[in-house]
């Protein structure tokens, strides 16, 4: 019964009415019926048939328990566990609470009147006819509405020792598809794809004779490479680093050290920058010649006899 309903006012005198049985004997001689037991069991019934066919039913969630939630359907009450509340991880289940939605019927037992349901098997079924869908009218070069892989050596065309060096939780990016593999239901994404690649630009870019900043990217023995922009590095020869003698590359320069070069090669075909970063440098003057201390000391006598 609803609130402030009373017997009179669902039932009179000479209507007939379905009950179950609770008991064959009251102690008085009578026999306790109840059509709310009736109901219930129907409903489980209900529930039964929607678990064989994988039927959805519409249910909301009265109260918080250990473990989930309670779901009302009809005159009786099923279990969701917390696992079951979504497709994403649920930390606090007071957020779904009076919410009403569908769900599916995982477990039913009549005997102990006890059936759980779940909301993320609907949830997951949707977003794999989603993805279904969308795999349907997908191209290498585009996506939609569907989660892919950018691997962190597809993201920049320089190197990267972490994708959060130019990527963040939220940002908005433009990719291409690379390879789809249904089979898997794997998507390879390129975000670099999506810019020139800065080879093909050199020409318009640079020139020998080109001062420029770079930043030292990778020391070796031989001398240093420094990047001049994003997939673009050039070599700076030891012979080439400074007005001295250089015995180590090491003591001269640091990885991640901005430095001015100047651009003395481009040879597009074996993609190789030969850069100077002596030619950036006041050039030293010579050093003063001594006299020998022979002509020092007759040029002082020549002085005093004057």
């Amino acid at each position: 019964m609803e609130e402030g309903q009373t017997l009179a006012d669902l039932y009179k005198v000479g209507d007939e009415i379905k009950a179950k049985v609770i008991k064959s004997d009251d102690g008085e001689g009578g026999i306790m019926l109840s059509t709310k037991r009736l109901v219930a069991v129907e409903n489980y019934a209900e529930l039964e048939a929607a678990m064989e066919n994988r039927e959805n039913i519409t249910v909301t969630l009265t109260r918080a328990v250990n473990g989930g939630v309670i779901a009302a359907y009809k005159e009786i009450t099923g279990f969701i566990p917390m696992s079951q509340l979504s497709d994403r991880y649920v930390e606090n289940a007071e957020e779904f609470l009076g919410q009403t939605f569908d769900v599916r019927v995982i477990r039913v037992d009549t005997k102990r009147n006890r059936a759980v349901f779940s909301r993320k098997a609907i949830l997951v079924d949707e977003k794999r006819k989603a993805v279904a869908e969308i795999w349907e009218n997908l191209n290498v070069g585009d996506i939609g509405g569907v989660d892919g892989l950018l691997h962190i050596s597809e993201i920049s065309w320089g190197k990267l020792k972490h994708p959060e060096e130019v990527l963040k939780i939220g940002d908005i990016i433009n990719v291409k598809i690379l390879s789809l593999n249904e089979e898997k239901g794997k998507i390879s994404l390129g975000l670099k794809q999506t810019q020139p690649e800065p080879w093909t630009l050199v020409g318009e870019k640079y020139q020998v004779g080109d001062v420029l900043e770079g930043k030292v990217v990778q020391i070796k023995d031989y001398g240093a490479f420094v990047e001049l922009e994003a997939g673009l590095d050039g070599l700076v020869h030891i012979s080439e680093i400074a007005n001295k003698r250089v015995e180590n590359v090491f003591d001269e320069l640091k990885v991640g050290e901005t430095v001015n070069v100047k651009i003395m090669e481009i040879d597009p075909d074996k993609r190789r920058i030969s850069l100077s970063i002596k030619a950036t440098l006041p050039a030293e003057e010579p050093a003063a010649e001594e006299a020998p201390a022979e002509e020092a000391e007759a040029a002082e006598e020549a002085k005093e006899e004057e």
